[in-house]
C-alpha cells in the first residue's frame, strides 16, 4: 500500500469517526454505568410508573422517543391489563425496539418497566404504588443505554429490546400467578401467532441494588442450561465478581412465560426477591441503585452480544 492511498484511508475512516458512523467489528464497546444509573433516575422521576397513571403514560411516551432516535424499528404491542387489587382495567403497553432487522440470527433482551400499584410487602401492607427503581426501572435501564451501544456498534447478531408492561400487578400468594406477568404473556400469544422465534432471550429483573450478587436461576437452568453456562461463563472471563455459581435461586418471572407459552428459551439474571430487602415496598427508590451493579450486568451483555 502506498502512503498516499495509506493517509486516503485514514482521512476517511478519521472522517467517519467524527460523523458518529456506526463502526463494525473492532474492540468491543464498553458499558456506561453511570449513564445508566442516570436512566434509571429519568425513570423513577416520573413517578410509579403504574398502567392507567399519567405517570406511566409519560415515561411510555419517553421510551418511545428515545428508542425511535436509536433503533429502526420501534413498535408498541396494545393489551389491557387488569389491576385485581382495585379491581379496574387500564390501557398498557410492551415496547419493542429492533436492531438490524435483516439479521436472521436474533437475541432477544428484555426486562419489566411498569411499577407495582400496591406496597404489599411493607408491614402493615399499604394501598399505594411503588417507585419500582430496582424492580423495574433498573432493568429497562439496562437496556436503554444498549441501545445507545446497538445505534454506534453493529453486533454479531440481531437484537431486539423487548420492555413488557403489566409484569408487577398480581396478587401475592396467588399460586396460579393470574394476574402476574401480562405484558409477557401477550407476547408469548403474538410471538406464538407470527413465528417470532429467537435464538435465546435474556431477562434483567432487579438488577439495580447496591450489594446485588447474580447466582444461576433454576427455572433458566430448567429450560436453558446452556444459556446460563453461556451467560455465567462470560462474566468469569471477564472478572465481573457480582455473578457466581455455588447456589442458585428460584424465581418465577417472565422468562418462564417465554419457555412455557412461546417456547423460546429464555434466562433470568436478577438477585431475586429474597435477596433485595425493599422488594415491593415504597423504599424501592432510587437512592438503593448502584452503578457497579448495572455496569456489572449491562458489561456482561455487551459481551454477550459482541463475542
Amino acid at each position: 500500500m502506498t502512503r498516499s492511498l495509506r493517509s486516503l484511508i485514514l482521512s476517511a475512516l478519521l472522517l467517519l469517526s467524527a460523523c458518529g458512523a456506526k463502526v463494525a467489528g473492532g474492540a468491543r464497546p464498553p458499558f456506561d454505568g453511570q449513564a445508566a444509573l442516570a436512566l434509571v433516575k429519568i425513570q423513577t422521576d416520573f413517578g410509579p410508573r403504574v398502567p392507567g397513571t399519567e405517570a406511566h403514560r409519560a415515561t411510555l411516551e419517553w421510551m418511545e422517543g428515545f428508542l425511535q432516535d436509536l433503533a429502526p424499528v420501534v413498535q408498541r404491542q396494545p393489551f389491557t391489563a387488569w389491576d385485581p387489587h382495585h379491581e379496574v382495567s387500564a390501557e398498557a403497553w410492551n415496547l419493542i425496539a429492533s436492531f438490524y432487522p435483516e439479521k436472521r440470527r436474533r437475541l432477544m433482551l428484555c426486562a419489566h418497566w411498569d411499577s407495582r400499584p400496591v406496597a404489599d410487602q411493607e408491614v402493615p401492607p399499604a394501598d399505594e404504588p411503588i417507585s419500582g427503581a430496582v424492580d423495574g426501572a433498573s432493568g429497562t435501564a439496562v437496556l436503554l443505554q444498549l441501545a445507545r451501544t446497538l445505534a454506534a456498534h453493529e453486533p454479531t447478531y440481531g437484537v431486539d429490546l423487548v420492555f413488557f408492561d403489566a409484569e408487577d400487578g398480581g396478587e401475592s400468594g396467588d399460586p396460579e400467578f393470574t394476574w402476574w406477568f401480562q405484558g409477557s404473556r401477550n407476547f408469548a400469544q403474538v410471538a406464538e401467532q407470527t413465528g417470532y422465534q429467537p435464538w435465546f432471550a435474556v431477562l434483567v429483573d432487579l438488577v439495580g441494588d447496591r450489594e446485588a450478587v447474580f447466582y444461576p436461576e433454576q427455572i433458566s437452568l430448567d429450560y436453558a442450561p446452556d444459556v446460563v453456562e453461556r451467560v455465567w461463563d462470560l462474566a468469569t472471563e471477564l472478572g465481573v465478581t457480582q455473578f457466581q455459581r455455588g447456589r442458585t435461586i428460584w424465581l418465577y418471572d417472565d422468562h418462564w412465560i417465554l419457555n412455557r407459552d412461546a417456547q423460546i428459551p429464555a434466562i433470568d439474571i436478577s438477585e431475586g426477591v429474597d435477596a433485595y430487602a425493599h422488594w415491593h415496598t415504597r423504599q424501592d427508590t432510587f437512592d438503593k441503585v448502584g452503578e457497579e451493579s448495572l455496569a456489572a450486568v449491562g458489561t456482561v451483555l455487551t459481551a454477550l452480544l459482541y463475542p
